[in-house]
Formats: C-alpha cells, sequence, structure tokens
C-alpha cells in the first residue's frame, strides 16, 4: 500500500517569518503534521511526502490513498488535487484547520475527513481503508496526551526534505479573537515531555531547531526546565513567544543561554484599545519598547507581527507602526491584513456583522482585505500594508533597523564568529545568526522594492 501526503501550493505567499527558508518565504516549509502522519504510519506502509511550493506533483504516480494537509488559505489548490485524484478513483483525506473548522464544505471534495489531531485516529483510518471500510469523519473524543506524539525519525524524512521544526506543547489559555489554534487544540496548555523533545532535537542534523509552538513559554515552570535541558546541545533556536518572556530577567536570560537567537512575538497592535478588541488586552502597548530592549540586551533578535484593519485602525496606525519598528530596531517585522478565518469568533462577528460577503470566504490571498474596515476603505487597507512593507524594508529602514547587528555580520565585517560558540555560532555555509537576519530582509527588500518583485 503506498499513501500520499501532501501540502499544496499557495501561489500568493509572502516571503516572511523563517529564516531557515533561505529562499524566502513559508512556502518551503513541509508542515510538521505531514511529518507526523508519516512518524504514525506501519512501516509496511509506503510513505511519500510532496510539498507543491517545492516543486511540481506528478500525478500520473501509482497511489493508493491521498492525505492532504489543508489550511483555509490551502483549501482551492487542495480541492483541485482532490478533484484530480478522485477522478482516478483514488481515495482522498482531508486533515487540518479547514476540514475541522468548516467539515461540511472538506466533505465535499474528499471522500473521508480528519477533525482535530490525527494521534491515535491515524492507524484505525489505515486499518479501515485497507478492509475497504472507509468512513466519512474521524474524530477523536479527547485531546491527544503529549506523550503519544510520536518521535519523527530520519526514516520519516523523505529525500529532498528537512526537518528543523519541533513541537513542544499545544493549544492555549488565552481566546484571542482572530485565532483558530484553540479551535483546533483547545484552551489548555499541554506540554510533552521533555525527554521526547530532547529526543526529537537529536533527530535533526541541522544547527539550527524552529519551535512550532503558539508560545514557547506558555508555561513558565516547563519552558524553564525545558531551556535548561536545551544548553548542553548547543542548539540555535527560534520559537514563537509572547512578550511576557521580558517580565522575566531569569526566563530571558536562561532562553539566551541555551541558544535563543529569534523570537517571534505578535505585537498585532501599538494601540490598546485595539488589544480590547482582541481580547488580548494582557499585552499592553506601552511596554512593548521597554520589553524590546531587554530582549535585545539578551542578544535575541526579534520577528514582530503586527495586524493591519483593525476596527481601532484608522490610516494613521501604518506610519505609526513602521516608525514603532524603525526606533525599536525589530529585526524583521511582518505585517499581516487581519483575516477573518472561519470557525474564529472573529469571522462569526464579522460575518454577523455583515462585514464578510460569500465571495470574500473563497478569495484567499494575503495581500487583500477581505472584509470591509471600519475606518478606512478595503483599498486604504491593501495600500497602507503594501506601504508599510515597502517603507520598512527600504534600504534606509533596513539600515536603521539592523544597524546594532551590522558589527557582528559576516557579511560586512571580515572577522567571523568561532562554530564553537553556540550564542553566535554558524548555522550553515558561514552563516552567523546576524547574517540569517540580514539576508531575510534583503531577500524581503527585493520582493517589495525591486522591479520584479511585488506586482500588485
Amino acid at each position: 500500500m503506498k499513501i500520499l501526503l501532501v501540502c499544496p501550493k499557495f501561489s500568493d505567499h509572502i516571503p516572511v517569518g523563517h529564516p531557515e527558508d533561505m529562499d524566502g518565504g513559508t512556502s518551503g516549509i513541509t508542515p510538521l503534521a505531514l511529518y507526523i502522519l508519516a512518524a504514525l504510519t506501519r512501516e509496511d506502509v509506503d510513505v511519500s511526502i510532496v510539498n507543491e511550493n517545492m516543486g511540481q506533483m506528478d500525478f500520473s504516480e501509482e497511489v493508493d490513498l491521498v492525505g492532504i494537509h489543508v489550511m483555509e488559505h490551502l483549501a482551492p489548490r487542495a480541492k483541485e488535487i482532490a478533484r484530480r485524484y478522485r477522478k482516478r478513483g483514488v481515495k482522498v483525506v482531508m486533515g487540518g484547520f479547514y476540514p475541522t473548522l468548516i467539515p461540511d464544505e472538506a466533505m465535499e471534495e474528499s471522500d473521508a475527513i480528519v477533525v482535530g489531531e490525527a494521534e491515535g485516529i491515524w492507524g484505525d483510518l489505515i486499518r479501515d481503508f485497507k478492509a475497504g471500510k472507509l468512513q466519512r469523519v474521524y474524530k477523536r473524543d479527547s485531546y491527544v496526551d503529549m506523550r503519544d506524539v510520536p518521535i519523527i525519525r530520519k526514516r520519516n524524512i523523505p529525500n529532498g526534505h528537512s526537518l528543523y521544526q519541533v513541537e513542544t506543547g499545544r493549544g492555549c489559555p488565552n481566546r484571542c479573537e482572530y485565532c483558530s489554534v484553540t479551535s483546533f487544540h483547545g484552551n489548555r496548555h499541554r506540554v510533552r515531555p521533555i525527554e521526547d523533545v530532547i529526543e526529537q532535537i537529536q533527530e535533526i542534523d541541522s544547527d539550527l531547531v524552529s519551535f512550532v509552538d503558539d508560545n514557547i513559554v506558555g508555561n513558565v515552570n516547563y519552558a524553564t526546565e525545558l531551556f535548561g535541558a536545551l544548553r548542553p546541545l548547543r542548539k540555535l533556536w527560534s520559537a514563537q513567544c509572547s512578550i511576557n518572556i521580558a517580565k522575566s530577567d531569569a526566563l530571558l536570560r536562561l532562553a539566551a543561554d541555551s541558544g535563543c537567537y529569534l523570537l517571534v512575538i505578535g505585537f498585532e497592535s501599538l494601540r490598546s484599545e485595539a488589544m480590547r478588541e482582541l481580547n488580548k488586552s494582557w499585552a499592553e502597548p506601552d511596554t512593548y519598547a521597554a520589553f524590546v530592549q531587554k530582549i535585545h540586551d539578551a542578544g535575541i533578535s526579534i520577528i514582530g507581527t503586527f495586524m493591519f484593519g483593525l476596527d481601532h485602525d484608522d490610516k494613521e496606525v501604518f506610519e505609526q507602526t513602521v516608525s514603532f519598528c524603525i526606533e525599536n530596531n525589530i529585526e524583521y517585522p511582518d505585517f499581516h491584513i487581519l483575516r477573518p478565518f472561519r470557525g474564529t469568533r472573529l469571522g462569526t462577528r464579522l460575518l454577523r456583522e455583515g462585514r464578510v460577503k460569500k465571495s470574500d470566504l473563497e478569495e484567499v490571498t494575503t495581500s487583500k482585505a477581505h472584509f470591509d474596515p471600519l475606518q478606512m476603505s478595503r483599498l486604504e487597507l491593501e495600500e497602507g500594508w503594501l506601504w508599510s512593507w515597502r517603507e520598512v524594508y527600504s534600504k534606509k529602514g533596513m539600515k536603521n533597523r539592523l544597524s546594532h547587528i551590522l558589527p557582528n555580520s559576516s557579511l560586512f565585517n571580515k572577522r567571523t564568529r568561532s562554530p564553537a560558540d553556540n550564542k553566535t555560532g554558524p548555522w550553515k555555509r558561514g552563516f552567523t545568526r546576524e547574517d540569517l537576519i540580514i539576508l531575510l530582509n534583503m531577500n524581503t527588500h527585493y520582493y517589495f522594492n525591486e522591479p520584479k518583485g511585488f506586482v500588485r
């Protein structure tokens, strides 16, 4: 039996977020979920993985079952793939956020869907398929015990793929209006045994590790123990994290000493009223500048994410946000147009208010507004978003934001770091961690500011 696991192509991505993807963008990153499915599959089943963003699919290949990992923005392409295989008589299963939050729609284009987490039911699905008794819906009765998350072995990684993502926990105790995480993983932070996390890291050949958790310090006691266990591994690591890490000098120092060089922090907005709107009032914009300085003082760089189009956003929000990023040396600003995903409280509210049309739900792009903002037009929101990217990644904007890390870059300084120095050592091709940040900025500058880059 042969199973093909697929990540569909998304042609409207923007090059943000992950220094591991040196070609720019997150498109070259295969979802961890596909590797988990491969690890959950019995060894007598042949499993292959295709990420369409890394290369074309061969639809003529003989397979018995196709599993597609689907986020809502990937749904249009996922449906095309499903139709082509089902026309050949190949059974198709969809899993991920899209079939979990919008199951009826996903079932129209697939033979079965997996709702929620796959551990504990993926084996049942394969067994039913072999017996010719594939069910329409597979859903767990409870959330996964994190001890049951499998170790992804090197043998589970196909040729041409690289694994550097590691999961330490799932779920989030916060209820931010725009977020779909709690709808999928629940409202409680579940953590993985630290010995399993370390064993997983030891399966990774790269010196760089990326933790995929939504908040690596969601459980402070666990994070403290984890950082202590990471230190002897001498890996460079990045993670998503709340700004609250800066409230603890000890935790921040421990993170840096254990190899943390980059944190992805969701600032979302610089306006307190907007943070209350998002149900994220525990993050106070008045503290951002001081907390950013503390993180920088620890030697850690920041990918700062911001949302545009909130109800409290007027046209001044773009210049205000860009100025904050430049003045506070945010190494990699990441701007998003607010997206009312279905299944979230935000999506439900905007549908109820009549600010989202049916056509908005069918068109999925990152560079367009899919709802009616309150204090500007859709076009003004899109133009402000684009201006912000171009301004903050202009040559002047990059020079001002990155001046503090240029002395430690081998791209601009002949003296390179020692490979034995975990905190500042090179990752691959002789790069220092400062080089990774600079190259990310250069890629994004080209995308938004050069003639062959972003075209509306």
